[in-house]
């Protein structure tokens, strides 16, 4: 799940690309995040479709942007950013944000493409809504790159979309990625 979501998102330069590239191995632990009604047996044969209910009492979303939250408060430079792939899909979603102003955001541009990335820092008010609301996108969808990072360039914004890239990429502690049907997501802590 993790390579799949980095090969759909990971066109031309980004962040997912340039972790997937300095990590291909995947070392590191995993955990998911799902509903207790999760068959356990059944995610040995899940693909595509559940192979269970959808728990309506539970969402991958406010658990991971409870997640988001305490790794905010744990350093003055974290930061939490979504990828939100690359093109008119991205640049479409950005601009259809109408039922609340859309969250902080930046554009990287290369020559191939243009991605769209939302992110949130150490200090934001209201935290727990706004990660929320930022993480639905990412995480409720078939594809998605969410990393808890740490990024004094982020912070400070004194530079453009490459080193940008560049320093939220080497920092990154976790990578979130929609598992289940966003029913859930795909926790990976690199080694």
């Amino acid at each position: 799940m993790i390579l799949d979501n980095a090969r759909a998102l990971g066109q031309g330069d980004s962040i997912s690309s340039r972790f997937i590239a300095a990590h291909a191995t995947l070392d590191g632990s995993f955990h998911l995040a799902c509903a207790p009604s999760v068959s356990v047996v059944a995610l040995d044969t899940f693909r595509f479709a559940p192979q269970w209910p959808a728990d309506e009492g539970y969402n991958p979303v406010a658990e991971i942007a409870g997640l988001g939250q305490a790794h905010l408060e744990s350093a003055a430079d974290a930061c939490v950013v979504c990828q939100l792939g690359s093109g008119p899909g991205a640049m479409g979603e950005l601009q259809a944000w109408t039922w609340s102003a859309p969250p902080k955001h930046f554009l990287y541009a290369t020559a191939s493409s243009r991605s769209v990335y939302y992110f949130a820092l150490a200090g934001d008010q209201d935290r727990t809504a706004s990660l929320a609301e930022m993480l639905q996108s990412s995480l409720c969808g078939p594809f998605g790159w969410v990393v808890f990072a740490r990024s004094r360039a982020l912070r400070e914004a004194g530079c453009d979309g490459p080193e940008l890239i560049t320093d939220i990429a080497a920092h990154v502690t976790q990578v979130i990625v929609p598992a289940l049907d966003g029913q859930g997501a795909v926790l990976w802590t690199p080694a």
